[in-house]
């Protein structure tokens, strides 16, 4: 080392003398002789050493993750029985279509000249269809699957799997999970892996197409669809080659299977022409120059110019460079990839458009104009080259239009700068209440881009302020579908401006009552006692669900109006109301709200129909059958109470589901649940929340068609079952492993052994007294001291209830810690119980309510003895500490908060304590506080506590200081203070720094109930 300080400093001092070397030449060689330095005294190996022990470390983890997960998915196929051994005692025709299902897949094995043995297995374990296994291969299926989807459709999923056993892709998934553990450390790889995964699929999905006969592959593409739409995708195992994907891939898959055409032979042998013409040139000796290749010629269209986007061009570069931008974004959102998605990935494309605003929005109306005119020759019958005649060629042309939308809406957008923000409420669709104009920009001198009559429902995106907001119509619903209704859709969809334009604030009004959609899981009835209107088209048939005994459903009054969707005859409908709660009619037309189907999220459902064709169901369930009506009535949808037995049959001695599927699982935490009627035999309705979901059998009168008066008071006022409540809180006790008790004004948390937990089960014994609490509760004032808290963790099942809505409902009445949802109870200072807990655990305790909720009930007496008993805490009889407080009898408060000068009741006294002690942070010295200060006198706080003032004492160098005083007198009248600024705390001549301003606190204290 001293060398080479040596050597440094001979440079320096030949630099100093010779005044020839640069200082960059100094730099060069001071960095030369540290590297040397570090490599000399570095040891390498050890660092090769510590890394191979990481990467070791990394390949046994993934290695042992893939068998546990196989070990996993073998203990559960043991559990699942095979289709050629199942049978079911109950069901004759069940086991008829488990024998034409296994017929089925033999048929499937025989098409596709596959010898080797696989055994199909009921297994709903694993979601979607699935192989498994490679020595002995499975072929996994839910019975849910099998029974809800068609015969063809099963066919279909049969191809597909049997396809990638064909292929050994389950040879191929175990070597990517090789070299995986081999190569865990690099995302690179991961990427790729996840690039073979899709593109296996893909591949799979042609090969099964190539063997469909003409016509097939759009019902291949539905299958997928309906298979995907059916499973809630979780981590995928490397072990199974399922059928569902991610929704972004499902697209991409959809799109392939609709514009799927089978290879010609003359197709085929040019391509091997080609392939040997271009072997024999590349594979011979030549020039470099003459094989170089211009790498921004693509398909014979010049893209150089998009590597200079940002330059100034001639128009007919500028043309080329837009076309060629286009095209780009326009095939990214044709593969399924979204626009916030494409926006990221083709940045410079999209920029280059949004920059070119005027010109750009010319040229995107040209590309729209170009697919109307093709729609109208579709219509018009003629079949030349680029018109629709079917679902296969309306999709891209759809898409297309999607994107031309989607870049004249931003460009609009972007014309308000950086202050524009997104309307995110989930009450967004308004009526607009007379006639107006949407203009290409935020200000009355933009050019108008639409006229909205009045009357129109659009549905509002967003605002740059107060007065100028971004709105769009409603968007016509589309699914890939080869039916001539798809078509028609399409057809709507492809005549509506769906570009989003700026409206001002004064030229419409919002006068639509904030409703919320229907669920499976209500927590109120409100919306649903709306429900109480069903469409009659006034045409009969033969079966319940008849798409085609419909009616149109329009974004503005009149017939040569945009259709927005179609609502089905007997179907469910409410009248949407203004802020009077009027229903809003317009002449012989009324707005209307379908009851949300097929869990599709869509705004089609909201629009306005004549209203020939609304009729008011009877109250009477009985009456509904009795009344006359075309056609008869029945309705499609109804509502079933949380204690409904739904039966796999229609049959009460046949197996009961209600603890089968996860829906039916959370259905006792739901007192009232909206349902699809998707069959009846005789006094039985089948029923579902949707298509993707269960499907079973209740008895008619177990169905009721209108929420009526007796029924909310039932939902809403049930009396409370205390014996539940005894014999479930002795359960909680002595079997949840998560079972706490804390005392939480001393810190203290105790873990009950066995033995204290069967002793503290045994006293409680009866309920005296349940007590309903309207409005939030704060525990920290109802607690007694130590502040004793029972806490206790919810159910699987009530927690994924909870984690579903937490983005939609505030749960303040519980704890989250550490991942896991709790529920408490706390003793009060009158000796009750404050119940801490979600609505849904209420139902469990025999509590559940819609409404307002039980909060307090009165235990006996020993019960509460026995906690204080079996979990003792120190007296509080340390003035030192501040709970010590608690004990005080009478609060005056200082400040201009304060309604009345003196609080008496414990409960006032332990909420001023508490939110003080929680907003003490750490201690801090106290000649901190004078140097902070500057020059005040610590002593004067003291002096001005019986001041006859509002309380305000400012502090001498800032006078918008405000020192707040909080007296606590005793018993044998002594009184101690507590002062509290917005630098310090002071208790007992200790200071500790404010975890919270003056004003939150006593915002905390007084802006609830005190």
């Amino acid at each position: 080392f001293s060398d080479n300080n040596n050597t440094f400093s001979d440079n320096n001092e030949h630099s100093a003398n010779t005044h020839s070397s640069s200082a960059s030449s100094q730099i060069t060689d001071s960095a030369s002789t540290f590297i040397s330095d570090l490599v000399h005294n570095t040891n390498i190996s050890s660092i090769i050493g510590i890394i191979s022990i990481i990467w070791f470390l990394g390949a046994v983890t993934f290695i042992t993750y893939i068998c546990i997960c196989n070990l996993y998915i073998s203990s559960e196929m043991k559990k699942c029985p095979s289709y050629d051994t199942y049978s079911n005692s109950y069901n004759e025709d069940k086991n008829k279509a488990n024998s034409k299902l296994l017929r089925t897949f033999n048929e499937c094995k025989d098409y596709l000249s596959i010898n080797s043995i696989i055994t199909p297995v009921i297994c709903d374990k694993f979601g979607s269809p699935c192989i498994y296994g490679f020595i002995k291969p499975k072929l996994l299926i839910s019975e849910t699957l099998a029974d809800n989807f068609s015969e063809k459709s099963i066919r279909y999923i049969f191809l597909h799997e049997l396809m990638h056993l064909k292929r050994k892709d389950i040879l191929l998934n175990i070597i990517v999970a090789v070299l995986k553990a081999l190569y865990w450390f690099n995302p690179l790889f991961w990427y790729c892996f996840s690039r073979m995964h899709k593109d296996c699929e893909v591949s799979c999905d042609e090969a099964v197409m190539l063997k469909l006969k003409e016509g097939e592959c759009i019902e291949y593409g539905k299958t997928i669809y309906e298979v995907s739409a059916s499973y809630t995708l979780g981590k995928p195992l490397n072990s199974i080659i399922g059928m569902a994907n991610k929704k972004s891939d499902t697209e991409k898959r959809i799109l392939k299977a609709v514009n799927f055409k089978k290879p010609s032979f003359l197709i085929i042998s040019l391509t091997v022409v080609v392939a040997l013409v271009l072997g024999a040139i590349t594979l011979t000796d030549g020039v470099d120059e003459t094989r170089s290749i211009d790498e921004n010629t693509v398909n014979g269209t010049d893209n150089s110019a998009d590597t200079s986007m940002n330059t100034t061009a001639s128009p007919l570069n500028s043309n080329t460079e837009m076309s060629n931008a286009f095209e780009k974004l326009y095939h990214s959102i044709l593969e399924g990839y979204s626009p916030e998605s494409t926006r990221e990935d083709l940045a410079d494309e999209y920029n280059y458009i949004i920059s070119k605003d005027a010109e750009a929005v010319e040229f995107l109306k040209e590309q729209i104009t170009q697919i109307s005119d093709n729609t109208s020759n579709n219509i018009s019958g003629n079949t030349s080259e680029g018109s629709l005649n079917n679902a296969a060629d309306a999709l891209p042309a759809v898409r297309k239009k999607i994107t031309a939308e989607w870049l004249i809406s931003d460009i609009f957008k972007a014309r308000s700068g950086d202050k524009y923000q997104y309307y995110r409420k989930r009450h967004s669709i308004v009526v607009v209440t007379r006639d107006c104009v949407g203009r290409t920009g935020p200000g009355d001198d933009y050019n108008e881009w639409c006229s909205i009559p009045e009357n129109t429902i659009i549905l509002v995106t967003g605002s740059l302020d107060t007065n100028w907001w971004t709105a769009k119509k409603i968007t016509p619903l589309v699914l890939p579908d080869s039916n001539l209704q798809a078509t028609s859709t399409f057809d709507n969809f492809l005549k509506t401006d769906c570009v989003e334009f700026w409206i001002n604030r004064q030229d419409f009004e919002s006068h639509l009552a904030h409703q919320e959609p229907l669920s499976f899981n209500l927590r109120h009835t409100y919306d649903a006692e709306e429900y109480k209107w069903v469409v009659q088209t006034g045409k009969a048939s033969d079966k319940l669900y008849d798409e085609e005994n419909k009616v149109e459903i329009y974004d503005s009054p009149g017939l040569d109006k945009s259709i927005v969707g179609y609502a089905i005859n007997n179907e469910l409908i409410r009248l949407k109301k203004d802020r009077n709660h009027n229903a809003v009619r317009h002449n012989e037309w009324v707005l209307v709200e379908r009851y949300p189907f097929n869990n599709i999220d869509t705004n089609s459902v909201i629009g306005w129909i004549q209203d020939k064709y609304v009729v008011e169901l009877p109250e009477d369930p009985n009456d509904i059958n009795n009344a006359n009506y075309t056609g008869g009535m029945q309705p499609m949808q109804g509502f079933i109470l949380s204690d409904t037995i739904i039966y796999k049959e229609p049959d009460t001695n046949s197996e009961r589901i209600n603890d089968i599927y996860p829906e039916l699982k959370r259905l006792k935490y739901i007192p009232l649940a909206c349902i699809h009627i998707l069959d009846v035999k005789e006094d039985w309705l089948r029923v579902s929340p949707g298509i993707n979901s269960f499907a079973g059998w209740v008895q008619k009168e177990k169905v009721f068609y209108r929420v009526t008066d007796e029924i909310s008071n039932k939902l809403y006022h049930p009396e409370p079952d205390l014996n539940l409540f005894v014999s479930k809180l002795k359960e909680e006790i002595v079997n949840n492993p998560s079972f706490v008790v804390k005392a939480e004004d001393t810190s203290d948390v105790f873990r009950p052994t066995s033995e204290q937990r069967e002793a503290l089960a045994e006293t409680i014994e009866e309920i005296k007294k349940a007590e309903w609490w309207s409005g939030g509760i704060i525990d920290y004032r109802e607690a007694a001291y130590p502040f004793y808290r029972l806490e206790f963790d919810v159910n699987s099942i009530i927690a994924d209830m909870l984690t579903a809505n937490s983005s939609t409902y505030n749960y303040d009445n519980i704890t989250n810690n550490n991942d896991k949802i709790k529920y408490s109870m706390l003793i009060t200072t009158e000796n009750n119980l404050l119940i801490m807990m979600d609505n849904y655990t209420g139902y469990d305790y025999g509590i559940g309510r819609m409404g307002d909720t039980v909060r307090f009930i009165t235990p006996n007496i020993e019960f509460i003895n026995k906690i204080k008993e079996l979990f003792p805490t120190k007296p509080n009889s340390s003035p030192d500490n501040i709970i010590y407080l608690l004990n005080a009898s009478k609060l005056r408060f200082k400040g201009y908060y304060s309604v009345k000068d003196e609080f008496t009741l414990q409960v006032q006294i332990n909420k001023c304590v508490r939110a003080i002690k929680n907003a003490m942070g750490k201690e801090i010295p106290v000649e901190k506080i004078i140097d902070d200060a500057g020059s005040i006198d610590i002593a004067d706080v003291t002096d001005n506590i019986g001041n006859e003032n509002d309380g305000n004492i400012e502090d001498v160098n800032d006078s918008s200081s405000k020192i707040y005083l909080f007296e606590f007198e005793f018993d044998d009248g002594s009184v101690r203070v507590v002062t509290y600024t917005d630098k310090y705390i002071e208790y007992n001549e200790k200071y500790y720094e404010p975890l919270k301003k003056p004003h939150d606190l006593l915002a905390d204290l007084f802006a609830g109930y005190f």
